[in-house]
């Protein structure tokens, strides 16, 4: 009686391995997908050597909110607003060429910091 059973119990077997493996494959499609899109990138780099230093917003400059301190280091470019003590960064995954700054400026006609590079290239950050 076992052995004629076998065959039967083989194919009821692999049906259900079949629909197991189907459900595996739905659930991991279902989910990777969304997992990927709420990812942000996220650059840790050392911003301890600086390079150059810029203010915005003290004394009579209208463009500015706050007023804040620029910092171009080896690792990017930070800022620093004086009233509430936030610091931010900015590094090439926020839009920066290179994390490599030289020099750092505040626009006040504009209301904008430029940031400069070795190689030439002049970034304009809109804070």
């Amino acid at each position: 009686m076992f052995l004629r059973c076998a065959p039967a119990l083989r194919g009821i077997l692999g049906i259900i391995g079949v629909i197991a493996g189907v459900t595996v494959i739905a659930v991991l499609a279902g989910t990777v997908p969304a997992a990927a899109q709420e990812a942000r990138w996220t650059a840790h780099t050392s911003m301890r050597q600086i390079q150059d230093v810029t203010s915005s917003g003290a004394g009579s400059d209208a463009a500015a909110s706050e007023a804040a301190i620029w910092a171009a280091t080896t690792g990017g470019v930070f800022r620093y607003v004086v009233d509430s003590g936030e610091i931010s960064s900015y590094t090439a995954s926020e839009g920066l060429h290179s994390v490599q700054t030289d020099a750092i400026t505040y626009d006040p006609i504009r209301g904008v910091v430029w940031i400069g590079y070795r190689d030439g290239v002049l970034d304009r950050l809109d804070p």
